[in-house]
């Protein structure tokens, strides 16, 4: 049936209410419709209500109908307006009424005073033990427990004797049986019957079996035997992310921990336990410890503290280990006691950097490190950066100043102005002279002389002679007689024939003669004449006159006005302090006879305007000798030691050296070192390559310093020495430096300049001009022989 509508003028139901009763009535031909009921209607026997009924308002119809739903003995039933405008709406079950309904709340009124909610909730539980269960099984054998709180499937459904419990969540509790507990969560503390126990989060101490503990967190705790603990964590670990003892009121954390706020201790600070070996040394002086290393530290703050040090660090037995020391000057000490400098930091790590300093900045701008000298011009004695090994200074990035080391206060006391006035300098007189002017003078010119007389000679007469030839000779003449029994009997004998066999033939040549050679005549010349020349002279040079040069006249300086050329009484000795001077303070360039030169050293203004132009640098000094950089062996498989030679082959290197495009070397310590690969794994397939300065290398032979350096031309990585004199043109595209040491032994490591100009070039053509010149002379001598000759002949 579909619903049946009432008017009811009423308010106090205003939305549909689902009846269950057991009224059952058919109306056979109103199915699947709807009823509406504007009247008055009685129904005698049953009514079986489908779907709902709908009280809107209307007529007054509702006071005088369904007050009661009831079952058939009326002991279960739900009753409205028992009292006139009583608003009330009472459950009552068996014969007990549960429950009333009003405006603003649900009342139960079972003198049991506990609350079952759910299939199954609470069915062992006789009512009166004060539990509230919400969910299906939910308290489903708690027999004897009272003042329990379960909501959830499940939560608390095997705790039989449990009291002041609260399990909210699915499955919270479930199979526990202690009291006093508090489980928030999806099966929280589902396996645990400790008590008074607070668990907070999915499966937070799921399998714990302790008591008075407080895990929150997912699986905090989960597996946990202890009691008395402090467990926050999102998992089930050894060492929790907050882990406390409330028997000894200690808390860790497995955490970096950082305070925005000020951080109060009234009374004293844990650093770590006796046993770790762990904790902090305050102390007056360097050896004084305040505290306990290890334990507990207590700061007193009647009267207040003036602490000279404080060290941080890590004790091993008693052996304190300092991590960090602070003193009361600012000095902090890295892995030391005693700060040698404002920041010290000294580690015995045999592997990798002891300090690393990264700007994580995403920005183009971020800076690194910066140093700052505080003074005007940084000299030599200002080392921004010292690097040391165990023999000393291994290398610095210092300052320079041209100035620097000119200390002028031991300059000899010498009056310039008894020389002259440099400031005068402005007001000299200077006289640019006049050129000289050429007159007169003749070229040199020849004259006289005549071409010689050519006479052309005769041909020789040519006599062919006469050819060889033969006489004849004869042929003569021969017979054959032929027997032909006797050819047979000789085949047909076989063993038995006579020795010797019987001829069977007969040969005669008579009457035969060779020709005769007659050998003729050769052919010949004979008769004619060469040419010839005679006669002529050669001209006469007339040397001409050089012109003359008169007039003109040299550019003046009149001197007089700040010069006196006079020899001054004492100048020797002046010269020999200024000299002297030079020698003591390391400025033998400065040794010089010109007294300006000297005056510019005592001219405050020159010097500050020559530091303003050069002062202000920085100098790397180190014993490494040459630029290099990192470079990838063609084959990374290739074995190449430090000084050998090797090809660069479109940017790689090996040994072979043979129609590489650079010849260069590796290096044993450049000072800079450049290309260094990103990925750092792959560093054992590069090599240091040496481009420019001085780097060792090895060479088979001996070395003399400026021998030209070549490969061997066996791609071994090794070197032959070229001397100046020996080089040829073939040899300079081979070049890879020039030697600055000698070497005696059969195998050198000498120190050679590479990527410098070494003039290789000059010193070839030189040569080639050397010879070239030479041989002009001789052609020039030999032209002079000829003419000599031509003239002789003449």
């Amino acid at each position: 049936m579909k619903a049946i509508t009432y008017h009811k003028s009423k308010s106090l139901l205003l939305r549909k209410i689902t009846l269950l009763c057991c009224l059952t009535v058919f109306f056979s031909g109103l199915s699947a419709q709807q009823v509406e009921i504007l009247g008055n209607a009685k129904v005698t026997g049953q009514l079986e209500i489908m779907d709902t009924i709908l009280f809107s308002d209307g007529s007054a119809l509702a006071s005088a109908c369904l007050q009661i739903l009831a079952d058939a003995d009326s002991d279960t039933k739900i009753q409205v307006e028992r009292f006139p405008d009583e608003d009330l709406i009472r459950l009552t079950s068996n014969g007990k009424e549960v429950m009333i309904i009003d405006e603003r709340r649900l009342r139960l009124i079972h003198n049991t005073n506990s609350i079952f909610i759910g299939s199954s909730t609470g069915k062992n539980d006789d009512g009166g033990n004060a539990n509230l269960f919400i969910g299906n099984e939910a308290g489903a054998e708690n027999t004897n427990g009272a003042r329990n709180t379960y909501i959830g499937h499940d939560a608390g459904t095997s705790n039989i004797n449990g009291f002041h419990n609260t399990y909210i969540g699915s499955g919270a509790g479930a199979n526990g049986q202690g009291g006093q507990n508090t489980f928030i969560g999806f099966r929280t503390g589902q396996d645990n019957s400790g008590e008074y126990n607070t668990l907070i989060g999915a499966n937070a101490g799921g399998q714990s079996s302790g008591n008075k503990n407080v895990f929150i967190g997912t699986n905090a705790g989960y597996t946990s035997t202890e009691s008395g603990m402090l467990i926050i964590d999102n998992r089930d670990r050894e060492s929790p992310f907050i882990y406390g003892n409330f028997s000894n009121n200690t808390l860790d954390f497995d955490a970096n921990v950082k305070v925005k706020r000020d951080l109060n201790v009234e009374n004293e600070i844990t650093i770590a336990d006796a046993s770790a070996y762990r904790g902090l040394k305050l102390g007056f002086g360097e050896e004084a410890l305040f505290g306990i290393v290890g334990q507990k530290i207590t700061l007193p703050s009647n009267p207040p503290i003036n602490l000279e040090w404080m060290h941080f660090g890590v004790s091993n037995e008693g052996d304190f280990s300092p991590a960090l020391s602070l003193n009361k000057f600012g000095s902090i000490g890295v892995g030391t006691l005693t700060p040698q400098t404002k920041f010290d930091v000294v580690s015995s790590n045999p592997i990798g950097h002891i300090m690393k300093i990264e700007n994580t900045a995403p920005g183009i701008e971020g800076d690194g490190l910066e140093i700052k000298l505080n003074r005007p011009n940084n000299g030599a004695g200002n080392n921004f950066i010292t690097f040391n090994d165990q023999d000393g200074v291994a290398g610095r990035i210092e300052g320079f100043s041209i100035t620097e080391d000119i200390s002028m206060a031991s300059f000899p006391e010498i009056d310039f102005t008894d020389y002259f006035d440099i400031v005068s300098i402005q007001n000299l007189v200077f006289d640019r002279g006049s050129l000289p002017s050429l007159s007169g003078g003749q070229l040199p010119y020849l004259s006289g002389g005549s071409f010689p007389n050519f006479n052309p000679g005769q041909f020789p007469i040519f006599n062919a002679g006469t050819p060889a030839s033969l006489n004849n000779g004869s042929v003569g003449s021969f017979s054959l007689d032929f027997n032909g029994d006797a050819f047979i009997q000789n085949l047909l004998c076989g063993p038995f024939c006579p020795t010797p066999p019987v001829d069977f033939y007969t040969f005669e040549w008579t009457g035969f003669s060779f020709p005769t050679l007659n050998p003729g005549n050769l052919p010949y010349i004979s008769g004619g004449q060469l040419p010839s020349l005679s006669g002529g002279s050669f001209p006469t040079l007339n040397p001409g006159q050089l012109p003359t040069l008169s007039g003109g006249r040299l550019p003046y300086l009149d001197f007089d006005i700040f010069f006196d050329p006079t020899p001054i009484a004492g100048a020797f000795t002046d010269l020999k302090e200024v000299m002297c001077w030079a020698l003591e303070n390391g400025e033998r360039s400065l040794i010089t006879t010109n007294p300006q030169d000297i005056a510019l050293l005592k001219d405050q203004a020159f010097l500050n305007n020559l530091a303003d132009c050069k002062n202000g640098g920085v100098t790397y000094g180190s014993g490494g000798a040459d630029y290099a950089e990192y470079l990838l062996r063609e084959d990374i498989n290739e074995h190449i030691e430090d000084g050998q030679i090797v090809g660069v082959k479109g940017g790689k290197i090996t040994k072979v050296t043979e129609g590489a495009e650079q010849l260069l070397v590796i290096s044993m310590m450049p000072i800079v070192l450049g290309n260094m690969p990103s990925d750092t794994l792959s560093l054992d397939q590069y090599e240091k390559v040496a481009f420019l300065g001085q780097a060792p290398v090895w060479v088979v032979g001996k070395v003399r310093s400026g021998d030209y350096i070549i490969p061997s031309g066996r791609h071994d990585g090794y070197g032959l020495a070229v001397a100046p004199e020996e080089l040829k043109l073939e040899h300079v595209s081979t070049i890879v430096g020039r030697a600055w040491s000698d070497g005696d032994q059969s195998v050198n490591l000498v120190n050679m300049i590479i990527g410098l100009k070494t003039n290789e070039m000059a010193t070839i053509l030189s040569r080639t001009s050397a010879k070239v010149d030479a041989l002009e002379n001789r052609m020039a001598q030999i032209e002079t022989v000829l003419g000599i000759n031509e003239t002789a002949e003449n």
